[in-house]
């Protein structure tokens, strides 16, 4: 949620109590063969490891890698696009989102934040109704002359009051269903109608073909049977996401739900949990959703729920579409904090689940680290069936493990001193880095995977937190879909750079404090809304690994 990083102001604030790619560098593992869920845990089975040391014993080390491979992706640079759009766009962080092609592109948004990172300790507000999305926004002709529309979530029919606080939450959870046309919005973090800040048990669908018509026609009425929900302790989460498989159902990957004030949470550098709680789901809950706008309630059958007390204890993870062993589209869970053994670290074992009726188990590959973007970040799927890889792109966001590009080599950040000193840092600074991490099955239940940084491309700030990517649905090269939301890497031309689309919103942070070369504080870095629009090209190399 927002800056969903709660826990960094805890480990701030009771540190001293328990301180808590061409020429670029890869990190490979291949996996030998399937055991059970390492820490005398018991779960799901996992792809085979040696066992790796705590992190705490890996700390300032440098992982010496091998020369690395050709990037997959090459990521050539960015276009700030902001000057095409009108100054009344909306400058979101954590939001809802779908597009919609009928005469022209439109993106809409929904939900989320138009100020920064949140406040650490009282008397701060963490997250102020003021700066709360409050409307719905339509963007027209988004590859051409763009214009805004927008509609008070306040304008909704009365019918659908009890959803209203919901879609001016911070970080729902969100599925666009191209199929039917239907956008899911799930969960949320923000005030109750009564003022009282909670996780919103609620899951709502909305045709987006009549959102479109209600917000640019300012028609709210158009609504009245275009909106259903549902309420279900299974969609209650924030800093989770939430995808569909195609056999039909729904997954809630993880995340936390979260009651009451943030400011409340941290009292006298404790817990105080009379005011407010947390409580991790630490599991995927799979569910199928069917609703009726006519009577606009939806009928929620709940599916199997995939638990892990050990790992799958995270929130504001990146989830994304992956390929499965069997050619299908699946999920693919990478990073998320914080963890509780060495505190207030991020988890790095990729997570991947196919899909099924209730039968499939998901695999936790314990034969790889992941080191880059381990908090919520713009992302990009492509698969390339030629070579059986999926490659996933991360822009940047918030990272325990720096690029240095002086060594080519991925090296763990330090954590340094008490938070009152002036080199404090939490090991968890942001980052503006941009790495593609490839996976390959090699078996049903193992596989091998790389992590390769751009080799000379970075982000043009630090930014991507909490941020979109949108890929490009006009224009030349076509950008063909493999399943869902993978791009078909086979498809796209080889050695020409082109457009691949754009990110949008999240937070943009301006580090000031550094030491010997590194950046600290990082937890008291000032952040701000992402204002500016980019354009991303990037370039497939003739002879790509």
């Amino acid at each position: 949620m927002l800056s969903r990083k709660i826990d960094r102001s805890v480990v701030a604030l009771a540190f001293a109590a328990g301180l808590s790619a061409c020429g670029g560098a890869a990190q490979t593992s291949t996996n030998p063969g399937a055991s059970s869920a390492g820490n005398g845990a018991s779960g799901p089975p996992v792809l085979a490891s040696q066992p790796s040391s705590s992190a705490d014993q890996r700390q300032s080390t440098t992982v010496q890698a091998a020369p690395a491979p050709q990037p997959p992706i090459l990521v050539t640079g960015f276009t700030d696009v902001t000057s095409r759009f009108t100054a009344n766009r909306p400058k979101l962080q954590s939001f809802a989102f779908a597009r919609f092609t009928n005469d022209t592109q439109y993106w809409i948004f929904i939900a989320g934040r138009n100020n920064g990172f949140h406040g650490f300790k009282q008397p701060d507000e963490d997250f102020p109704a003021a700066n709360a999305n409050t409307k719905i926004w339509v963007i027209k002709d988004v590859y051409g002359s763009p214009t805004v529309y927008s509609m008070d979530v306040a304008q909704l029919p009365s019918k659908f009051d009890p959803i209203k606080p919901q879609w001016m939450s911070s970080n729902p959870l969100f599925y666009q269903d191209y199929s039917s046309g239907l956008l899911y919005i799930a969960g949320g973090y923000g005030p109750d109608i009564d003022g009282t800040y909670k996780t919103f048990p609620i899951l709502s669908a909305v045709k987006i073909d009549d959102l479109v018509y209600a917000v640019t026609g300012n028609v709210p009425s158009r609504l009245n049977n275009s909106i259903a929900y549902a309420s279900s302790p299974l969609v209650q989460a924030t800093g989770a996401e939430m995808l569909k498989l195609a056999d039909g159902n729904f997954y809630v990957v993880m995340g936390h739900n979260f009651q009451g004030k943030y400011s409340d949470f941290i009292t006298n550098n404790q817990q105080n949990n009379a005011k407010a709680s947390q409580t991790y789901l630490k599991a995927i809950n799979q569910f199928r959703a069917t609703p009726n706008f006519t009577t606009g309630t939806i009928a929620l059958t709940p599916g199997k729920v995939f638990s892990n007390a050990d790992q799958f204890g995270r929130r504001d993870l990146n989830v994304a579409y992956t390929v499965m062993q069997d050619g299908q589209a699946g999920i693919g869970a990478y990073g998320g904090v914080f963890t509780p053994n060495p505190q207030q670290l991020n988890y790095y074992f990729p997570i991947y689940l196919g899909q099924g009726q209730g039968t499939q188990t998901p695999i936790i590959d314990t034969s790889y680290e992941q080191k880059m973007s381990a908090y919520s970040c713009a992302k990009v799927v492509f698969y390339s069936k030629a070579k059986q890889a999926t490659y996933t792109t991360f822009f940047g966001g918030i990272s325990r493990w720096r690029f240095d590009y002086t060594i080519n080599e991925f090296v763990e950040n330090a954590r340094i001193g008490d938070p009152s000193v002036p080199n404090f840092s939490d090991g968890m600074p942001w980052i503006n880095t941009i790495t593609t991490l490839a996976h390959t099955w090699t078996s049903p239940t193992t596989g091998t995977t790389s992590e390769v940084a751009q080799p000379t491309t970075t982000l043009p700030g630090y930014l991507g937190s909490e941020a979109l990517f949108i890929p490009r649905t006009a224009g030349s090269p076509s950008l063909n879909v493999y399943q869902m939301d993978i791009i078909d890497l086979d498809a796209l031309p080889k050695g020409t750079p082109f457009s691949l689309g754009y990110l949008y919103g999240g937070t943009v942070a301006m580090p000031s404090k550094f030491y010997q070369g590194v950046q600290v504080d990082s937890g008291q870095t000032p952040t701000a809304i992402n204002d500016k629009i980019y354009e991303v090209f990037i370039q497939i190399p003739r002879a790509s690994n």
